[in-house]
């Protein structure tokens, strides 16, 4: 780690306000405020300082500035210890660090009673054009521009001093606050009437003294503040572990919620009992269909019953059904006194044999009628029978005779050779449509 220091100059011009608030004279003289850092910027002694890097510090540093104890003096060679508090070293504390709207690194800080502070406060009222001079210790991350980069990692502000000769060009803050009165400073009136025109001693002595209890008053101070710090953190955690219970009681009230709704829910269906009661039944009714079968099987029961019941349903009424069974078992019953089922299916087989004997007796008998009729061969007629009614046969066969008359005339008479003479021309009707059909 190096010793980094870097010397600010504000933007913002001098100036004196005279005004109340923190400063009350005898603790705080005065109250500063300007710019301690530049984001962005190059130090005369060519350190470049990134933007998140003063982001980053600020955050760590809040705590400091808020319990007050980033104290700083005049000039870096004084070391800020215990023995530099003690002996009244400390010009300041700072309060505040913030990047404002412009990109400015403003700082405030307060300029106590003590002898660096009084002499700082006296320098600042006479006008004197001090600078703000930073104190760290950091190393370096990488080149920008040819200028070293100040590592925002490692970077460990301690501080802001007061200096004559500046780092940057822009950080000299302002004085905003003062006493309404001007105050007496540490040399003012140590001069006494003594003959040699020399110090009065006495005067220096009564001064020392006040020193050693302002002093005391700043350790006195800076231990109730220590145990204002402690009290604080005691509370910080007690109000850390009362919210945590609030948040648990929240969480506990919304199940309550919940479960109260569900209660309402358990209430609309009914009582204890009624609910109590409505389960006994439920697991007796679970009892007897578990008796029935599985779930799937007694669906597929179902189902089947459904389907039965829509066929059933075409079959008319419940009645018209009930009473249609009523009629097929008073004949089944009369089918009962002809025998048993294979006597009576044999007395079919033969009746039926018997009606396929007289059908075909008919239907031949039919047949020779017919070709009686028509003049035509039997076989003609029973290659169309049953294929068209006894009127499309003759219509039929009236209109193949036709045809046949109408050949022959047109035949040529001319020709009257053994073969023709044995041809369609001299065969008789039938003859002629017993080798037509016979062809076909």
């Amino acid at each position: 780690m190096e010793h980094l220091v870097d010397i600010f100059q504000p933007e913002i011009s001098f100036v004196v306000e005279e005004a109340s608030g923190e400063v009350d004279g005898k603790h705080i003289l005065a109250k500063v405020r300007g710019q301690f850092f530049v984001p962005e910027g190059v130090s005369r002694n060519k350190r470049y300082y990134p933007r998140s890097l003063w982001e980053r510090v600020i955050g760590k540093v809040r705590d400091k500035l808020q319990n007050r104890v980033m104290f700083g003096t005049i000039g870096h060679e004084q070391n800020i210890g215990d023995t530099a508090l003690l002996e009244g070293k400390v010009s300041h504390v700072v309060t505040d660090l913030y990047i404002d709207d412009k990109g400015r690194g403003i700082g405030e800080a307060l300029i106590l009673n003590t002898p660096a502070g009084r002499i700082l406060n006296t320098l600042l009222r006479a006008g004197s054009k001090l600078f703000v001079s930073s104190r760290a210790e950091g190393k370096y991350s990488g080149t920008k521009n040819g200028v070293p980069v100040v590592d925002e990692n490692s970077y460990d502000l301690k501080g802001f001093d007061f200096v004559v000769e500046p780092g940057f060009l822009q950080a000299q803050p302002q004085l905003v606050e003062s006493l309404e009165k001007d105050i007496s400073y540490c040399f003012e009136g140590l001069k006494g009437t003594s003959s040699d025109g020399g110090v009065d001693m006495d005067l220096l002595e009564a001064k020392v003294k006040e020193n050693l209890k302002l002093q005391e008053e700043l350790n006195k101070a800076l231990e109730e503040l220590e145990e204002y710090k402690k009290k604080a953190s005691v509370l910080e955690a007690k109000e850390k572990e009362l919210k945590e219970k609030l948040e648990e009681a929240t969480r506990e009230l919304e199940e309550l919620k919940g479960l109260k709704a569900e209660l309402e829910k358990y209430r609309q269906i009914g009582s204890v009992d009624e609910i109590d009661e409505a389960l006994d039944k439920a697991k007796r009714a679970l009892e007897e269909y578990k008796e029935l079968g599985s779930p799937s099987e007694i669906e597929e029961a179902l189902d089947e019953a459904i389907s039965m019941l829509s066929q059933y349903k075409e079959l008319g009424s419940p009645e018209e059904v009930e009473e249609a069974l009523s009629k097929a078992k008073e004949t089944l019953e009369k089918y009962q006194e002809l025998g048993s089922p294979s006597e009576i299916e044999e007395v079919f087989s033969k009746t039926e044999e018997m009606i396929k004997q007289v059908m075909e007796s008919m239907k031949k008998q039919k047949v020779e009628e017919l070709a009686d009729e028509l003049n035509v061969p039997v076989e003609a007629i029973e290659k169309v029978y049953g294929k068209m009614s006894e009127d499309e046969i003759r219509e039929f066969f009236k209109e193949f005779s036709e045809q046949l008359k109408i050949k022959e005339k047109y035949r040529k008479k001319e020709d009257k050779d053994d073969d023709f003479s044995k041809g369609s021309l001299f065969e008789s009707r039938g003859e002629r449509l017993l080798n037509y059909f016979a062809r076909s």
